[in-house]
């Protein structure tokens, strides 16, 4: 029998034991801050920082926060989530625009690439109300419960900042989570500005080969056309299952295609296979195709030009484009061809068209979509000449980084042309994909590499493959389990999941696919920012344009077609704030705008220019800048100011004050300068002593910060075959450091003196006596062309402590060549 000493001992030890078991408030589970832009895998390891909610979006866009629920002592079985609205100092944000999943976790036991490993990652959100009418609201002890918070900023709310409550809770324990969200002073439009084509495999039916469902209603298919499109997604077809009735598709075109979220439709059609050669190919057939294009332009009008959005997509047969189908596409493409001259030619006989001209435009320009996996094929053709007929080419995303390729897509856009891209397995990690075991934040940088590469349309494969390719045919998959549809990537072909399992006659959506909205969302504040810089030209005679003005946002973000930003949330979340404040800086500031005009690194100068209505006054960080250009638009103020990373610009017209915050450079480090005509340690390669194939000496022309420039030339010599390049050498005499550590970009300005196009090589040599290219650009012949070449720093090829020496590399001349005649200026580098 114990004494009372001993009871009272006992009694401590267990209190003391009890006590242990608990953790932050003893909870017998815990809620975990995790940023919003990384997957938290189930078995994973977290930080134990308190739980909070903060979230920054526009008017008319969902955007989510994520908490991890964990215990260390104990399975959870039971809890419930409590919202509440939301409150700022003069509005209320309604709880009904807060939505709650729990984030399903899924195998991978055969990773797609080397950067992620195996291990159960989050996919499928379950909506909360289904996770609770199938008592999934439980975890076991140990594992993270990972939930997603969606909130939606309607487009009448007041901007401001919304704080509150989330409230969990598990018998008589509740846990309060902070909610902070932040209402930006913009509204996104319903219209996407980037054009989707995101396959829905409904052939046999949408929700493949489910066990038991069997279900291939118009109704469902409909139900995953809308849902994509409440994601910003246009899927290919119109949902319907007749697509041999071009009197039904046309009626479907008038129900969706004038609804601002459908972005483009596909052209229903049908081919007839031939074999050639052992293989079989499918070659458009112009009867079925020019009897549905006749019965859309029936219902057409000139308000009602169902052909701007329309596109030939022939999937399967022309995919991806390899030599031994270029006939095909070549023969498709003089069908469809004249499919639509016929067409017009008919209607205008008829005075169709008298009253709809842009219905005849569009109609002639509709797009012939061909995915190409390796672009320099078709540009190369030499047979066939099927580049240039071709008005819609898509090649896989990694075509991009090629100079030569992203030189070809800035000509087409420019030109009024442009280019679509797509992914289908590849490419990889550590490319932008949409595969499941891949960075978070991968889909929806791919979005800011899309404006940024002037690509305006995105096609993907299929969003619902739910069974598996075996190799030679699909057979069941459990798709809750297993996450390879198709050999080589987890998670790709599908970004949806059947919703029969909860009782949903439609999809359930992942955590890709937000991802992906949070893209085309991204996109479309980029678009915001083009039309207020296209309203600012207009006003005041200039020319400035979206990715020259927000350059340094991208190279925050990615690099040769690579995201940076892997699960850093203050980092990615900081670039995408920055933009909506420059969007609501020159929203609300009418009276002007800043430009950076240009860096001076051997001054350490940058210049400010500001565009202001006529009598403004202006200030830089709070001191009044009085040299000043009129004209008949505008005055335009100029300041030369030390390097900075931000200045403050106040701009003041009639009594009205406007604040810009505005970026200008990162600290720079000059590499030589030419003003003092000192020259003795730039080397000059020449392939053998005594033939002087390369020169340089200093010029006064072709400068672009001070008065003097390198001339850099090179002629055609006997060398030209072998492997031989001229370059022009910095090294470490020349103001180069060694250590490239802190830097992150190389930047120059070269005046392009010919008539040609000149391929510009950026190289680096370290101690190791190591060569590695590190970037590549199309200097534009006749005028200044600023290069910027960003440092990969997850290169291994290269010692980054030890940087020996920078060359310029040109390509070599064959004898009788036109000359190479370069001016080099304002050399520097930029630091990370």
């Amino acid at each position: 029998m114990l004494s009372k000493k001993g009871v009272y001992l006992c009694l401590i030890i267990m209190m003391t034991v009890f006590s242990g078991c608990f953790n932050q408030g003893n909870h017998s589970f815990n809620a975990y801050y995790a940023s919003s832009v990384e997957n938290i895998l189930r078995d994973q390891n977290i930080p134990k920082v308190d739980a909070k909610l903060d979230i920054s979006l526009a008017k008319n866009e969902y955007e989510g926060g994520q908490i991890i629920l964990k215990s260390s002592v104990m399975d959870i079985d039971g809890y419930e989530i409590v919202l509440s609205d939301l409150k700022s100092e003069t509005s209320t944000l309604s709880k009904e625009n807060i939505s709650i999943y729990k984030q399903h976790y899924i195998e991978v036991t055969a990773p797609s690439n080397n950067a992620f490993g195996v291990g159960f990652y989050p996919d499928a959100l379950i909506p909360f109300e289904k996770v609770l009418e199938y008592k999934e609201n439980n975890f076991k002890k140990n594992q993270n419960e990972a939930l997603w918070f969606k909130v939606y900023a309607p487009k009448e709310q007041n901007p401001g900042t919304y704080k509150g409550v989330v409230k969990i809770k598990y018998q008589e324990e509740t846990i309060d989570v902070p909610i902070t969200v932040t209402i930006y002073d913009f509204t996104l439009s319903d219209e996407s500005h980037s054009s989707t084509s995101f396959n829905i495999w409904a052939d046999p039916f949408v929700d493949q080969f489910i066990p038991g469902h069997l279900d291939s209603t118009e109704e469902l298919y409909r139900n995953y056309y809308n849902y994509l499109l409440d994601y910003r997604i246009s899927p290919s077809y119109l949902p319907t299952y007749a697509y041999g009735d071009p009197v039904r598709y046309a009626e479907l075109v008038e129900e969706f295609v004038l609804n601002p979220k459908v972005s483009n439709f596909n052209l229903p059609h049908t081919l007839k296979y031939e074999t050639i050669n052992g293989k079989s190919y499918g070659i458009l057939e112009e009867g079925p195709l020019k009897e549905t294009i006749k019965e859309i332009l029936k219902v057409s009008t000139e308000e009602k030009n169902y052909f701007k959005k329309a596109y030939l997509y022939i999937a399967g047969s022309e995919d991806e484009a390899p030599i031994d189908k270029h006939w095909l596409i070549d023969k498709n493409e003089e069908t469809f061809n004249k499919i639509k001259l016929e067409l017009i030619n008919e209607y205008d006989n008829q005075g169709f068209f008298d009253d709809k001209p842009s219905v005849k435009e569009a109609l002639k320009n509709i797009k012939h979509i061909v995915t190409i996996i390796d672009f320099t094929e078709v540009m190369g053709d030499q047979v066939y000449h099927i580049y240039n007929q071709i008005n819609g080419w898509t090649p896989i995303l990694t075509n991009f980084i090629s100079p030569e390729f992203k030189y070809e897509t800035k000509k087409k856009f420019l030109e009024g042309n442009d280019f679509w891209w797509y992914g289908c397995v590849g490419p990889k990690n550590p490319y932008p994909t949409y595969h499941l075991d891949d960075n978070r934040l991968s889909p929806r940088i791919m979005s800011w590499m899309q404006r940024q590469y002037n690509v305006t349309g995105n096609l993907y494969w299929s969003v619902n493959i739910t069974q598996k390719y075996d190799g030679s045919s699909f057979t069941y998959r459990d798709i809750w389990n297993d996450p390879l549809a198709f050999p080589g990537a987890n998670g790709d072909g599908y970004i949806l999941y059947p919703g029969r399992k909860y009782g949903i006659h439609g999809p359930i959506g992942t955590m890709r696919l937000e991802m992906i909205r949070d893209g085309q969302e991204d996109y479309e504040y980029l678009y915001i920012l083009e039309e207020l810089l296209k309203g600012y030209n207009e006003k005041f005679g200039i020319n400035l344009k979206l990715n020259e003005y927000i350059d340094y946002l991208y190279r925050e973000l990615s690099i040769n077609m690579k995201p940076l930003i892997n699960t850093s949330e203050d980092g990615f979340l900081r670039v995408r704030d920055e933009l909506a404040k420059l969007i609501v800086d020159l929203k609300n500031c009418p009276q002007g705008i800043v430009n950076i005009g240009g860096v001076n690194a051997i001054n350490n100068t940058a210049t400010i220019q500001v565009f202001a209505e006529k009598n403004a006054s202006v200030k830089i960080d709070g001191k009044e800048i009085t040299n000043k250009v009129s004209s008949s638009l505008y005055d335009s103020f100029i300041a030369v100011i030390p390097i900075k990373e931000y200045v403050d610009v106040e701009i003041t017209t009639n009594g009205k004050t406007s604040t810009i915050k505005k970026f200008v450079s990162k600290d720079v480090t000059a590499i030589s300068s030419f003003e003092n005509d000192d020259i003795t340690n730039i080397k000059i390669s020449n392939y053998e002593e005594g033939i002087e194939d390369t020169k340089i000496e200093v010029s006064n022309e072709g400068a672009f910060a001070g008065f003097k420039s390198l001339k850099f030339e090179t002629v055609g010599n006997v060398y030209a075959g072998n492997k031989y390049s001229p370059y022009l050498a910095f090294d470490n005499e020349c103001n180069l450091p060694k250590d490239f550590k802190n830097v992150g970009a190389i930047v120059l300005y070269v005046f392009n003196d010919t008539n040609k196009e000149i391929l510009l090589t950026i190289r680096l040599r370290d101690g190791r006596k190591m060569r590695v290219d590190i970037g590549s650009e199309i200097l534009i012949p006749n005028r200044m062309n600023k290069v910027v070449i960003q440092i990969d720093h997850s290169l291994t090829a290269i010692d980054y402590s030890n940087i020996l020496q920078l060359d310029f590399v040109v390509p070599n001349l064959n004898i009788g060549e036109e000359a190479t005649i370069l001016y080099f200026d304002n050399i520097y580098l930029e630091g990370r």
